[in-house]
């Protein structure tokens, strides 16, 4: 059945309510009860269900299942009802597919996506560096710095760069083009985000998980000489960090108490390394060697 060709915000949202219900009415068939059904576009869930008491079960699921063959609905099925253990292999390969198809990143970027100069630092004669240093220069390395956001009143979280496999782009923080970043930290960070690339992510439990910092990750990311004093400097910036004002709300409601941030490292879609902390004024460190 297909759908109408609809346009604006509001007719994508129609979109997705006309194949979120399609797709109920799908398993409500092969299951034989109601369901209650919400498409996510998750990068590392993509399956979940609830069984609350006198409500039908509630079952999250990836939107790529939409299109999905009985074969791999019929699977879905016999994992929420947990009668076939080989149900999850199913989906497994329904998924990976679908993920070779979304990760085949644009032959070319936009000029926007291209912006390796900076002020103080060149990605793409560090990226160039890493490439060779570390991985033999087989590697085909996109880089830009990212964009600069709008100063926020109160900005909780800074992502020092990620990975995008769909575009196959490094995105760097323009905060990082600054004379006290030094080129070894860029060096190290480069270098992690490129293991994303190499490595790829791992399920740990079927395929409802991916792990992106997996093990062996981990080992690869420690053979970087310059692991240790990267930790050492990332923990500096964030204790040397200034202080944001608070608002006079804010003020009278967190009288006493020290002022802190939650600052979130390199994950746009990993597992989060957050840590709370008091922020004295102060200036980043160096690296030291």
């Amino acid at each position: 059945m297909s759908l109408p060709t609809l346009s604006g915000p509001q007719g994508e949202r129609y979109a997705v309510d006309q194949r979120r219900l399609l797709l109920r009415k799908r398993l409500e068939a092969i299951l034989g009860r109601p369901i209650q059904l919400r498409l996510n576009s998750n990068r590392r869930v993509y399956f979940s269900a609830r069984f609350p008491h006198d409500e039908p079960p509630r079952i999250s699921l990836h939107r790529c299942f939409a299109e999905a063959p009985d074969e791999a609905l019929r699977a879905v099925v016999a994992m929420v009802e947990g009668t076939d253990e080989g149900a999850r292999r199913v989906c497994e390969r329904y998924v990976e597919a679908h993920d070779r198809r979304a990760s085949r990143p644009p032959a070319a970027l936009p000029a926007s996506m291209r912006q390796t100069r900076g002020l103080w630092h060149d990605l793409k004669a560090l990226a160039e560096a890493v490439n060779t240093r570390y991985f033999g220069g087989e590697l085909d390395v996109r880089v830009t710095w990212g964009k600069a956001s709008r100063p926020r009143r109160r900005r909780r979280s800074i992502q020092f760069a990620s990975y995008d496999p769909s575009l196959d782009l490094v995105r760097v923080h323009p905060d990082l083009d600054a004379p006290d970043v030094p080129t070894s930290y860029l060096d190290f960070l480069i270098y992690h985000e490129l293991l994303h690339k190499v490595l790829g992510d791992r399920r740990s439990s079927g395929m409802k998980r991916r792990q992106t910092h997996h093990a062996e990750f981990r080992r690869r990311e420690r053979l970087h000489p310059h692991y240790e004093a990267a930790q050492a400097w990332e923990k500096r910036f964030f204790e040397r960090r200034p202080r944001r004002a608070a608002s006079p709300s804010r003020q009278r409601a967190k009288v006493g108490q020290a002022a802190y941030t939650q600052l979130t490292l390199f994950d746009e879609w990993g597992t989060q390394r957050a840590r709370r902390t008091d922020l004295p004024a102060g200036s980043a460190g160096d690296v030291t060697e």
